[in-house]
């Protein structure tokens, strides 16, 4: 895979970059039939970090669980396809869509430290996904040393050995993105990384995804409430408003130009807020 750019994997006949996953008219609802999301419509593009930008009651993880097949039992696809490599996930079974998450999809949530298991070392649990790529030994040591180089945390024993809880909060996010690493996934999912820890390790965070995408050629799904953060990261960007994407552009037009009338109110209270 290569970075994301105007010329990557480009559609025979088109001058638009291939699309790895596209949704089309998505449609979720409870048990009550209420409209969790509705027709949703966005692709994400090979090698390219698309964000999705929305407040906390707008569906954006419901969004992210709809893509992955891990709804809730009071929610349903009512409407819709997804497609991912041009395949249409809703027609996959429960353990292939597991299989798929763990090799070609991965999902990077806000709270890693309640990701990672407080009963196993680190070793073992970074060690489960190494496996999952490689039955050599000295093959999974290589991948787990070259990612937690890759995410600035030691790689050796004496760190391997801790548990989760003895790492600071930034420590357990760059634990996880280096476990995702190792799985090495086509799409990442990233669930309001950012959202829940300092200005620091925000910053952080952001320069290693986008790291991650230069050198991997990843492409992400970067969900946030905050426009300044997605300004930083997202190639493009779609803004979810009650359960629907109202707009889609490149990010610094998105913007610069907003189009739809809850654009520029974000647009409008970022600018307020950086004042």
């Amino acid at each position: 895979m290569t970075p994301f750019n105007e010329n990557t994997s480009v559609v025979p006949g088109s001058e638009r970059p291939a699309s790895l996953l596209e949704v089309t008219g998505l449609a979720v609802e409870n048990l009550s039939k209420h409209a969790i999301l509705s027709d949703v419509n966005f692709d994400i593009r090979k090698g390219e970090i698309f964000g999705l930008l929305g407040e906390s009651s707008a569906g954006k993880t419901t969004l992210a669980k709809a893509i992955l097949g891990a709804l809730s039992g009071t929610l349903k696809i009512r409407a819709g396809r997804i497609l991912f490599e041009g395949k249409e996930l809703s027609l996959y079974s429960p353990k292939k869509m597991e299989i798929l998450w763990g090799k070609e999809m991965s999902y990077l949530p806000q709270n890693a430290g309640a990701s990672l298991n407080p009963v196993f070392r680190l070793k073992t649990q970074i060690g489960e996904v190494a496996r999952t790529k490689s039955p050599r030994k000295d093959e999974q040591e290589e991948m787990v040393s070259r990612a937690l180089r890759q995410v600035y945390l030691p790689d050796d024993r004496k760190f391997l050995r801790q548990y989760p809880f003895q790492l600071s909060g930034g420590q357990q996010q760059r634990f996880l993105i280096a476990e995702l690493l190792v799985a090495n996934p086509k799409l990442l999912i990233a669930d309001e990384p950012t959202s829940a820890v300092d200005v620091s390790i925000q910053q952080e965070i952001i320069t290693l995804l986008k790291d991650i995408r230069r050198k991997c050629g990843m492409s992400i799904l970067f969900i946030t409430h905050d426009l300044a953060v997605l300004r930083q990261i997202a190639d493009r960007s779609g803004i979810l408003f009650d359960g629907k994407i109202v707009e889609i552009q490149k990010t610094e037009e998105l913007i610069s130009e907003p189009r739809h009338d809850y654009t520029r109110e974000l647009v409008e209270l970022s600018k307020r807020l950086s004042l």
